[in-house]
């Protein structure tokens, strides 16, 4: 009975050490998404901790986002993604006619999307 008692005495602490160790690699994992993110939006990890300026400057990334949105306009716009559209086009026909129209997976709904594509460009 004693002996038992200690087996599950020691199981409980090897079960106790993975999920200590679990929870340091979920954190680390946590760690590294928190700067990450940080250092999407341009913002120093201290002025979180701190939160001195935090706002200010979460409202400035948040105004530049338009001037953002304009420049990924301006570059679909452009022809290297009409030129990719047109090109992928072509692969669809060429796919539905080597298949007799039937292109599985390459069919109807690509060229469906691939005109509405061109159509907001």
């Amino acid at each position: 009975s004693l002996s038992s008692k200690v087996q599950r005495l020691y199981t409980q602490v090897s079960d106790s050490e993975k999920r200590e160790d679990e929870y340091l690699r979920s954190q680390q994992t946590c760690a590294k998404n928190f700067n990450s993110a940080c250092k999407d939006w341009n913002v120093d990890t201290k002025e979180v901790e701190n939160k001195s300026g935090l706002e200010k400057k979460l409202r400035r990334n948040l105004s530049e986002l338009p001037v953002q949105f304009d420049k990924c306009i301006r570059e679909m716009r452009g022809g290297r993604v009409k030129e990719s559209i047109a090109y992928y086009k072509a692969f669809v026909r060429f796919v539905q006619m080597q298949t007799g129209g039937g292109g599985g997976e390459v069919g109807e709904a690509d060229t469906k999307t691939l005109d509405a594509l061109e159509e907001l460009l």
